[in-house]
């Protein structure tokens, strides 16, 4: 149900060596009556753009307070975020947002786990997940215009630019990267454009980011929500299944061996089908045979956009993680299923 209660806004920002300091000062904002001696704190370690915490409150009410990556506001659109939180919470797909400060959000723990790339398998979790994601696809926005850019190529233009671009720190010049170039991939781009718009898949709301660890699953409840909107807004239908098909692989140790054999896909767009057509009409072979052909076709375009992410966050993150291994093996991925979806 949505809510009528506008999140606070704090110009506070968060400094990651003193977060706890930080993060208490948006708590007192907003939960003023929590008592500090009976607050705990749970790091999150699944993300590699941001920080996430947990402030439980006596065992039983907990908040979260996600504090954004270094510099990630290039890249991504904080003030559409904002906007998705309200539109999804509305339509109660997701957590109500507390408080926006300089460097985050504050908002609602959705209790559950999140998946395994092994749980992305199971009929009785895609079952949930494919109706999750037409609950998504369904949401009419205020604005229909039909002439915005689709999310997948607006974000691709970004990376491109801010990958090879001037502004990165000193000594982040994507050292080790041996992966295509700015031309050869600016001329990939393009080519993959104009041969995806030929598909003509329905332009949808979509989440844009359904890797395993955005998925949480509640087992006592037998429900399942996504969170993580940053990259959410309008995009072809069939890429946000073909990004979710990508991303079976894993996030941490990527293994492109778990992408969804055909068999698997027919079954999984058979079953979300299911669900968009809400059992009125009746879902043929050949309805589901021009789905395969289409979202096969979009994992190139999953493929290439995180690959250029991974480069963006070589470049300007602070985070731990090996992004340049994780960009390169996206990118050997892309040109091995190219020979295969892009006929």
């Amino acid at each position: 149900m949505s809510s009528s209660v506008k999140p606070v806004r704090a110009y506070i920002s968060i400094d990651l060596d003193n977060y706890v300091e930080g993060s208490m000062q948006i708590l007192q904002l907003i939960r003023p009556e929590w008592k500090r001696e009976n607050i705990k704190i749970k790091v999150f370690n699944d993300g590699i753009s941001n920080k996430m915490l947990g402030f439980i409150h006596d065992n039983t009410n907990v908040i979260l307070i996600r504090i954004n990556g270094n510099m990630t506001d290039m890249f991504t659109d904080r003030q559409s975020e904002i906007e998705n939180f309200e539109i999804l919470h509305g339509a109660g797909c997701g957590p109500m947002l507390h408080c926006i400060f300089d460097n985050g959000l504050c908002y609602d723990f959705i209790e559950g786990d999140t998946l395994s790339r092994e749980d992305l398998r199971k009929p009785e979790i895609y079952n949930l997940i494919t109706r999750e994601m037409v609950r998504f696809h369904k949401i009419q926005l205020k604005d229909s215009s039909s002439n915005q850019s689709p999310a997948v190529f607006k974000l691709c233009d970004k990376f491109l630019h801010l990958a090879f671009s001037d502004g990165a720190p000193p000594g982040k010049e994507l050292v080790g990267y041996n992966g295509p170039k700015e031309t050869e991939l600016r001329k990939e781009f393009s080519t993959l454009r104009e041969h995806l718009f030929e598909l003509k898949s329905p332009i949808v709301y979509c989440h844009n980011d359904l890797l395993v660890n955005n998925i949480v699953f509640n087992n006592l409840k037998n429900s399942l929500h996504f969170i993580d909107f940053e990259y959410t807004g309008k995009n072809f239908q069939a890429f946000d299944i073909a990004n979710h098909f990508c991303e079976f692989a894993g996030v941490d140790n990527m293994d492109y061996s778990f992408y969804p054999d055909r068999h698997l896909q027919l079954d999984w767009i058979r079953t979300y089908l299911k669900h968009w057509n809400n059992a009125d009409i009746e879902v043929t072979d050949e309805d589901v045979e021009k789905f395969y052909v289409q979202v096969n076709k979009f994992a190139l375009a999953a493929l290439f956009i995180w690959a250029m992410w991974g480069l963006v966050q070589a470049r300007y993150s602070n985070i731990d993680f090996d992004y340049i291994n994780y960009t390169e093996t996206r990118f050997r991925e892309y040109f091995k299923r190219k020979k295969t979806f892009f006929i």
